[in-house]
């Protein structure tokens, strides 16, 4: 999966957990109207593991902007809903350090999500051919 695939499933995710709330890509242009979810990745990684072995991770910064007038409420439901929901993604990424935190005006949501892979070799399925000088097979 590109990047891009992976923020479309991530607001897709959001997408269903809060089906009132719109959720952008990325910051609006244009004017919007509350809730309101801004997904930006901000950091991706590769660790190499034993072997072949790689670990993905894709930190995320989520913003929700919410019109409620009790918004200490609503953030903690937020939170509760993405505790509870938020767990695999696509059906290959991992959710971890899922952490909600309010800066008084807004929520701001952050997480990594992680992927564990095996990387593939491709082999040549055609023996390369030793040529001497002459030109003559080996």
């Amino acid at each position: 999966m590109v990047l891009s695939e992976i923020k479309d499933a991530v607001v897709a995710q959001f997408e269903e957990l809060f089906p009132n709330a719109e959720v952008w890509r990325s910051t609006p242009l244009q004017d919007f109207s509350p809730p309101a979810f801004i997904v930006r990745n901000l950091r991706n990684t590769r660790e190499k593991r034993l072997g072949l072995r790689y670990s993905r991770h894709f930190l995320f910064v989520i913003t929700y902007i919410s019109d409620s007038e009790n918004k200490e409420d609503e953030y903690d439901q937020v939170a509760e809903i993405l505790s509870d929901g938020l767990d695999i993604i696509s059906g290959i990424f991992r959710v971890d350090n899922l952490e909600c935190e309010t800066d008084g005006e807004n929520l701001k949501i952050t997480f990594t999500l992680e992927r564990d892979y095996v990387q593939q070799i491709e082999k040549n399925l055609m023996n390369e051919m030793e040529v001497d000088v002459d030109g003559k097979h080996k």
